[in-house]
């Protein structure tokens, strides 16, 4: 039956994924703000707190980037801190970043990098600032420089004596919060500069999949699900020293995992055509009541599989390459290992990733931001700052 209801012509609003780590799950913190401004934008948050860049390999099952206009991709503050323990190496920052830009931009959607700021980075960003600004470079990418930023809301004396951090990796909420309202205004100009027409072309790179270890183990372990009300898992629970195989396609090599790190302490080897050895351990790891810190860790190394599989050994010891929290000791004999996996995030070379440039250049967001407006965001931190103290 046909309809007598006008069309509507309304413009629709900039679709909006958000992807990074603890600092975009932060409650009322700068990404909730973008999800808030829905007179803006349509976003939707796909974070999750203490994860590497691989986490945008795992959320991929969960969003569609060709359902996004924008995708903001905040892993630098744990990028930039894996990488100045030696817990991580710039090569393989540098790969899963350019698969991210594959992704998103062959499906028109145009990445924004957050390099939001690590306290004892200021005021460059140590080796992780330059890193992603030379990716948004390179690729022609937007970029928000959280130093940068910082910088310019501290040129005013007056902001003398505001604290902006909460501690060395989290932005004070009130900062976070200015800070997402200055991001969600530079959305719908950003969505609207993207030329989807734009020059297509390849480079040598990596795939990055997430292989769940429900599918890949086939011995009978026992499995749970956990989770929250934004995410549910389910894990491969061992609670003994022992070893399985891990099913990896051909060609794959395993780059981090994914675990339950509240509920994990174990020495976990991995090996394939070479091995590592991973301290998975948490300080919030107490029990079977703890709580769950689910997460991404890079393996000391990759592991490429062999014959299609990797063996992992849980059991215990002093002898790893990297442990994930230095501030807890291996087990005791009478202490049994556990280990609660999810799965591995695994890459793949590929001789021609294709990419596509969406916009002409890079786009240095925060050179960007009128001094009127950075002059208000000073003006209200001011404001709270005084009615705190």
């Amino acid at each position: 039956m046909p309809s007598d209801a006008a069309p509507d012509d309304s413009p629709r609003l900039p679709r909006i994924a958000v992807v990074g780590t603890s600092n975009s799950v932060a409650a009322g913190g700068w990404a909730r703000v973008v999800q808030q401004a829905t007179e803006r934008v349509a976003a939707r948050n796909f974070s999750l707190g203490f994860c590497s860049s691989d986490l945008f390999a795992f959320r991929q099952a969960a969003m569609d980037p060709a359902e996004f206009d924008l995708c903001l991709v905040d892993f630098a503050c744990n990028d930039g801190t894996l990488l100045a323990s030696g817990a991580h190496d710039a090569a393989r920052i540098e790969a899963a970043l350019r698969h991210v830009v594959s992704t998103t931009t062959t499906a028109g959607c145009l990445p924004v990098l957050m390099i939001l700021p690590v306290q004892s980075f200021r005021p460059e960003g140590r080796k992780i600032g330059p890193l992603y600004r030379a990716a948004a470079e390179r690729f022609a990418l937007p970029f928000f420089d959280g130093y940068a930023w910082l910088d310019r809301l501290e040129a005013d004396p007056a902001m003398a004596g505001v604290p902006l951090f909460k501690d060395n990796m989290h932005l004070e909420n009130p900062v976070s919060v200015q800070l997402g309202h200055l991001v969600a205004e530079l959305l719908p100009g950003l969505a609207a500069a993207r030329d989807l027409a734009g020059k297509q072309g390849a480079a040598p790179g990596f795939e990055l999949r997430y292989f769940p270890a429900g599918a890949a183990i086939r011995r009978a372990l026992p499995r749970v699900t956990r989770g929250t009300a934004l995410l549910q898992l389910e894990l491969v629970e061992v609670a003994a020293e022992t070893g399985f195989d891990f099913q990896l396609p051909a060609g794959f090599e395993a780059t981090g995992i994914v675990a339950d790190f509240g509920h994990s302490q174990a020495l976990v080897t991995l090996s394939g055509s070479r091995s590592t050895r991973l301290h998975v351990v948490s300080k919030h790891a107490t029990g079977p009541e703890a709580k769950m810190v689910m997460g991404i860790w890079p393996l000391p190394v990759t592991v490429p599989e062999l014959g299609g599989t990797l063996r992992i050994t849980v059991g215990r010891g002093k002898a790893w390459d990297v442990t994930t929290d230095h501030g807890v000791k291996p087990l005791g004999p009478e202490e049994t290992p556990r280990l609660a996996l999810a799965g591995l995030v695994a890459r793949r070379r590929e001789p021609a990733l294709p990419l596509k440039r969406l916009l002409a250049s890079a786009r240095d967001l925060v050179s960007e931001i009128p001094e009127a407006r950075m002059q208000a965001a000073r003006a209200a931190l001011l404001k709270g700052a005084k009615a705190g103290g």
